[in-house]
């Protein structure tokens, strides 16, 4: 894993109930959602990421973002704290210095229980919805509602150095022309 660029996951505007994390090797982008608020998790996640500018497919007419619209969607059935996205960069044609827009949504979930004589039944209910919104990184879209976005810079994956695990014979760096690793 190289850089990993983070952005907190904001509910109702202004709690933050987690984190948005993002982060790419040489061939994919990871996006990663952790809930860490005081409900059972998200019921729910939405995610679209474009370079420079997001489809129109995903609004409605008066600007607002649609996240049953989005490009990706993650619901199993009840709460859960953690899911990562994976993209494959070439499949979505994107490469490194590419800025990338990223609209983050989440359906929060509150966990609620009935007792009817000595039976329990537990069911989950949305509650708030939250964003991923940086402090120096967080865009609103130009509908009314409070929807945000961030940007992410595709980033180049340093190539290793020899060490332990990279063996160079006679000073070749098996690297040097897109060679071998553990060859």
């Amino acid at each position: 894993q190289g850089f990993e660029y983070g952005v907190d996951l904001l509910a109702g505007q202004t709690m933050d109930s987690g984190d948005v994390k993002v982060w790419n090797d040489a061939e994919v982008l990871y996006v990663q959602f952790e809930y860490v608020g005081p409900d059972c998790g998200s019921l729910e996640l939405h995610l679209q990421v474009d370079e420079d500018a997001f489809s129109p497919d995903i609004f409605t007419k008066t600007g607002n973002p649609i996240p049953g619209q989005f490009e990706m969607s993650y619901k199993p059935g009840g709460c859960f704290t953690t899911h990562t996205f994976e993209l494959n960069l070439a499949d979505e044609g994107f490469e490194f210095d590419d800025t990338l827009v990223i609209a983050a949504h989440a359906a929060l979930g509150q966990e609620k229980m009935i007792i009817i004589g000595d039976d329990v039944f537990i069911y989950y209910v949305e509650g708030e919805t939250a964003w991923g919104c940086g402090v120096d990184n967080c865009y609103g879209f130009h509908g009314r509602n409070w929807a945000t976005y961030f940007t992410y810079t595709v980033q180049e994956p340093p190539i290793p150095t020899p060490g332990e695990d990279i063996v160079v014979f006679n000073d070749i760096n098996p690297f040097a022309n897109g060679g071998m690793v553990n060859a």
